[in-house]
């Protein structure tokens, strides 16, 4: 008998109910089945009560509750392959995290961190570092672009590259004297 040793899957209101709408969509049957896997999972089923209620095999649900753990509802989608059968090509985490980083950082925050995107996502710091250095995303770019947004609402299109411009403050003018002024002699020191 197979001892379940695996931690327990856990998942808020809004994973709860998008994983209910993919376990529900039919156009997709195999990741209604993932979907279906990991709800399954969330009330506690064993990996054998969930292979024999879903009508699969055991190292299935285990690879998929793997993969749910490890990138939340997105690693339950497809994923390209190669000819020798290893997954291949955009890491899964990869538009959620460009999405997270085209919106503003969470309150109370000056910038996305590694740690503040694995929150968002629920998911683990070492797994959107693993994707930001697969797809080849710099946190340091994404500061860098969020600070000229920021800089273009506040100061208008195109500000953020040409910087704050100073404010002329016209020279005071002299009043005309009656009389001309004369030259200074040469300061000398002695």
């Amino acid at each position: 008998m197979h001892v379940n040793i695996e931690p327990p899957i856990v998942a808020d209101e809004k994973t709860i109910a998008e994983l209910s709408a993919l376990a529900e969509d039919t156009s997709k049957p195999r990741i209604s089945l993932r979907a279906s896997i990991i709800l399954a999972s969330l009330k506690g089923a064993s990996s054998e009560a969930v292979a024999e209620q879903l009508n699969t095999d055991v190292e299935s649900v285990i690879l998929w509750r793997h993969r749910y753990r490890q990138y939340g509802v997105y690693g339950l989608r497809e994923m390209a392959k190669s000819k020798e059968g290893k997954a291949m090509g955009e890491d899964p985490l990869k538009q959620p995290v460009l999405e997270l980083l085209a919106q503003d950082p969470p309150p109370g925050k000056l910038y996305w961190s590694t740690k503040t995107l694995a929150e968002a996502l629920q998911v683990s710091p070492r797994e959107v570092q693993r994707c930001l250095q697969k797809e080849h995303i710099k946190m340091l770019e994404q500061r860098i672009l969020l600070r000229q947004r920021k800089w273009e609402r506040r100061f208008g299109k195109g500000a953020a590259s040409a910087g704050p411009k100073p404010q002329e403050t016209p020279a005071p003018e002299r009043a005309p004297s009656a009389e001309p002024e004369q030259p200074q002699p040469p300061h000398t020191e002695g």
